[in-house]
């Protein structure tokens, strides 16, 4: 045993052994019988203390192996040290760790390729009993060494150290995905010494800076680009939105009855108490029963039983629609602008002078000088209700309803597409 224990220091002694079902446990001693001081390098004789101290090691025939040593506390007679007493010290193994340096360097080895936890369960049934916490400390504290000219294929993108303050520049490996380098910066002078630094790339995948593209083309001319996945779907989305658009018509003119015209009005307008009331009482009047009187007008049952016994004097004033009171008035606004756009245009001014004067884009005063300017908005939910079931003719039977209609109502506002009737 003493030939074992002499492997990790030859001033080791075994004094002696263990071994249980899964462990065996060796207790040592140092012979050494002087020490140096850590702190000023002078040489020691003076024991102060002794104390127990257990660490764990390699496995020996699949077997745990865990050490106790009785170390030395040593006096410092250098008056002129901080310390005046230290504890002797070995070199397979750092002050105060519960495992020895080979230990750590295989918990590391094994844990890199593997999470944590299954790391952790492995490492416990056969080699030694560690937790995952301690694995990610050993980890975090391991320093990698990076064979930058064996990386073909990589992935770069900015990230906040703090947001809207400053970025870094992270650099990723597209075979395994782990992360090969970081740096502090993504400024394109700091980007291009970082790219250098790895001279055999191929293939880079990026987002779409500019910054980026420029960096790669000035230090690697010949690699390939590739575009991320986030940017392929966005890039993806947007041609699907062109071809719903092309499909759709972007105005639809939807046929109403008299009946529910009137209602779609009301509902619309957001109506008095007094107009719902009224419509309910008319609607009772011509013989409906309350589950059609709740279908058009979204009122509850109770609500409608209490509305037709409502006596004419108990029925409560009508007032203005708020809600179409501050529609009418931004009308009116909106015909102001017009009419001053209007009227400078009138006057020979440019567009560009009138942008000038009035603050307006190029495009509202475009829109505002159309002979078939129109300052309603239409209901373009409505639209899109109507329009759904067209999509689904069209071969996109997977588009989510609530989706499609957010783009149509979007793709409404906009003039640059040319609208095409639905065939």
């Amino acid at each position: 045993m003493d030939e074992l224990i002499k492997l990790l220091d030859k001033n080791l002694i075994c004094k002696s052994t263990k071994i249980s079902t899964d462990s065996i446990y060796f207790y040592v001693e140092s012979t050494r019988k002087n020490c140096t001081c850590p702190n000023c390098q002078m040489v020691s004789s003076r024991t102060h203390s002794r104390y127990k101290r257990s660490f764990q090691d390699l496995p020996i025939q699949g077997k745990k192996v865990i050490i106790t040593l009785m170390n030395r506390k040593m006096f410092c007679d250098n008056p002129l040290c901080d310390r005046t007493t230290f504890a002797e010290y070995f070199s397979f193994i750092d002050s105060k760790a519960k495992k020895t340096r080979r230990l750590i360097e295989t918990i590391i080895d094994i844990s890199l390729p593997q999470s944590s936890v299954s790391a952790s369960s492995y490492l416990t049934r056969h080699i030694a009993d560690v937790k995952k916490s301690t694995i990610c400390n050993y980890q975090k504290k391991n320093e990698p060494i990076i064979n930058k000219e064996k990386k073909i294929a990589v992935c770069i993108d900015d990230f906040a150290l703090k947001k809207r303050k400053s970025y870094g520049t992270i650099m990723i490996d597209l075979d395994n995905g782990r992360v090969i380098d970081v740096i502090d910066s993504r400024d394109r002078d700091d980007v291009v010494a970082w790219l250098s630094q790895f001279t055999n790339l191929k293939y880079v995948s990026r987002d779409g800076s500019p910054t980026y593209a420029s960096a790669i083309r000035e230090t690697h001319p010949n690699v390939h680009q590739i575009s991320d996945r986030f940017h392929l779907e966005k890039n993806l989305t947007d041609a699907v939105t062109l071809c719903i658009y092309k499909i759709l018509s972007g105005r639809v003119t939807i046929p109403l009855t008299k009946e529910k015209g009137m209602m779609n009005q009301l509902l619309g307008n957001k109506p008095s108490r007094c107009d719902k009331i009224l419509l309910v009482k008319s609607l009772a009047s011509q013989r409906r029963t309350l589950q059609e009187i709740r279908s058009l007008t979204g009122c509850s049952i109770q609500t409608i039983r209490k509305y037709i016994k409502m006596d004419e004097e108990n029925i409560p004033k009508s007032s203005n629609d708020k809600r179409g009171q501050e529609h009418r008035e931004v009308i009116k606004k909106t015909m102001a602008k017009v009419e001053k756009v209007r009227a400078l245009h009138d006057k020979g001014y440019s567009v560009r002078q009138i942008t000038d004067k009035t603050g307006h884009t190029k495009q509202t005063i475009k829109n505002y000088l159309s002979p078939n300017f129109n300052p309603f908005m239409v209901d373009m939910v409505s639209n899109a209700q109507v329009n759904y079931p067209l999509l689904e003719k069209k071969s996109f039977p997977c588009v989510p309803k609530e989706f499609f209609i957010k783009i149509f109502i979007n793709l409404s506002l906009r003039k640059d597409i040319p609208v095409l009737k639905p065939r």
